[in-house]
């Protein structure tokens, strides 16, 4: 095999190296993108959090709401001397 071939093979796998790499970096980028949108809230999932946080403040019920996870609240209640635990997630479909 002639020098200038295993030239021509190291830049062929330097550039597949490369394309490898790039693909990663944009499959990394679409995985963060959709773990974004998992956490964010349209206008409309917020105005239904709002409106079912004001139905607990109305009846004086305590919840759970942490901003890390928009989409979730949770509701504590007991029954005959039994702890209930009611978790709402808002999720698509």
């Amino acid at each position: 095999m002639s020098e200038k071939e295993l030239k021509e093979m190291m830049v062929s796998e330097e550039t597949d190296h490369d394309d490898v790499e790039k693909e990663i970096d944009d499959l990394n980028a679409e995985i963060d993108k959709i773990f974004k949108s998992l956490n964010e809230l349209s206008l409309k999932e917020k105005v239904i959090m709002e409106k079912i946080q004001r139905v607990f403040e109305e009846h004086d019920l305590k919840y759970s709401y942490d901003e890390d996870e928009p989409k979730h609240i949770g509701l504590g209640f007991s029954m005959e001397n039994k702890p209930f635990r009611i978790h709402i997630i808002l999720q698509n479909g």
